[in-house]
């Protein structure tokens, strides 16, 4: 990877716990996600949380530092020219947010952002770091369910689970979670996008064009599902 001065980096992983955040510099909810990891890394810095986070492909310094102005952000953004961390990590949604552990290993993985992503970020880090259960996180994203209504929350479970299964190389079985997600949130985007290459890479083109043409018809400038079909 590279800094905005545009000098070759390292990502090191297996000190520390890491926040990775995946974004892209045109899309509001990227925005509103680094604004939402600044308030995080204020408060878990102390406990030795570090916070990285990757630009989407190909982008260029100077307009990354103008998209990022005023946001407040004090922890690196980098640069993946050659989109090596981004297909590493098997990313086809953005904004997406990784815990990497202090082991080194992935240990939780969150696709898109939505209005209660930095409690779900914050809770899971508690539980990295020992100051939560796992079973008091689930009861207190199941109590959020309840607050912000039970299918919306399921939908994105739904695509999470899907998502994993995809980086697996289980298409067909992703396709399993990605459908009942749409049906629960129809207007989710990022389910109709990760339709599209799971439908792809299971050779139903169909499936694929028409997934791509709903999230182009929605948003012209989706460089995600121009990509989709360009490979069609």
């Amino acid at each position: 990877v590279r800094d905005l001065d545009a000098k070759e980096a390292q990502v090191s992983f297996g000190q520390r716990v890491v926040v990775l955040a995946f974004w892209r510099s045109s899309q509001p909810f990227s925005l509103a996600a680094l604004k939402d990891l600044e308030q995080i890394r204020k408060e878990f810095s102390p406990k030795g949380v570090e916070i990285v986070a990757i630009l989407e492909g190909t982008g260029q310094p100077a307009p990354v530092r103008e998209a990022i102005k005023g946001l407040g952000i004090s922890y690196p953004i980098y640069l993946d020219p050659d989109r090596q961390v981004e297909e590493a990590y098997g990313v086809i949604v953005f904004p997406s947010t990784g815990i990497v552990g202090a082991d080194g290993r992935l240990k939780f993985y969150l696709p898109s952002r939505n209005s209660n992503y930095r409690e779900i970020v914050r809770g899971k880090l508690r539980v990295e770091l020992g100051l939560m259960t796992e079973k008091d996180f689930e009861q207190r994203m199941k109590q959020i369910g309840e607050e912000l209504g039970g299918e919306r929350v399921q939908a994105d479970e739904h695509l999470k689970t899907g998502l994993r299964l995809y980086r697996q190389g289980k298409s067909k079985e992703a396709l399993q979670e990605f459908k009942p997600a749409a049906a629960l949130d129809p207007n989710l985007m990022d389910v109709h996008l990760a339709l599209g290459y799971a439908h792809l890479d299971s050779g139903e083109t169909g499936g694929a064009q028409r997934e791509f043409d709903w999230v182009l018809e929605r948003y012209p400038a989706s460089p995600g599902a121009k990509l989709g079909l360009g490979i069609l």
